[in-house]
């Protein structure tokens, strides 16, 4: 009290001005927006280069964190998305997180070099790895980036002779009946 009383008597007009008017919320949300945005932009570099170094569990701690950035703002890692490539000799927990990094960073302009990427995936070793990455593949071509060339890599599975691949890819046909996998479903029958 005695501090609020001091500053009155002060003749200073910083002091004695009335606070500016409250923000619109929609001013403010906005400029929560670009302030988030350049946070995000700050912070990218540190946490891919902690992603490429370190042990297995801080690895995972530093992707894990990733995950939540890029469920909140995909687009500021749209073009790193080659960071989260899977490795040969990382654990399953790994791989899982990576998969659904890169389904949340697929755009128009890289989904086709992350659906390859993907495509590879199911053909690997680790058959649940394999069932998410063709899951994955899916559902970037329901967000409808280059739908002809992810139905083409779709089809691809079924000619790969192995059964959960089969399975899974007649399991996303049966997930997404009425989306644009029309052509999908025909071929399907054509091939079985």
């Amino acid at each position: 009290m005695k501090l609020t009383m001091e500053r009155k008597k002060s003749l200073s007009s910083s002091v004695l001005k009335p606070a500016p008017p409250k923000a619109s919320p929609r001013l403010r949300r906005l400029l929560v927006k670009s302030l988030l945005s350049r946070v995000y932009e700050r912070i990218k570099a540190p946490l891919l280069t902690l992603v490429s170094s370190g042990s297995p569990e801080q690895y995972y701690a530093v992707l894990s964190h990733l995950h939540l950035l890029i469920m909140r703002a995909p687009y500021v890692f749209s073009s790193d998305y080659k960071h989260f490539y899977c490795q040969y000799n990382e654990p399953s927990y790994v791989k899982r997180l990576k998969l659904e990094m890169l389904t949340a960073v697929a755009n128009e302009s890289n989904s086709y070099e992350i659906v390859t990427e993907l495509c590879e995936y199911a053909a690997n070793v680790d058959i649940p790895i394999a069932r998410e990455s063709i899951r994955a593949v899916g559902k970037i071509a329901l967000q409808q980036y280059d739908v002809n060339a992810i139905v083409d890599r779709l089809l691809q599975f079924l000619e790969m002779e192995k059964d959960y691949v089969t399975a899974e890819a007649l399991v996303i046909k049966y997930l997404y009946p009425y989306s644009m996998f029309g052509l999908l479903n025909i071929c399907i029958t054509f091939y079985l």
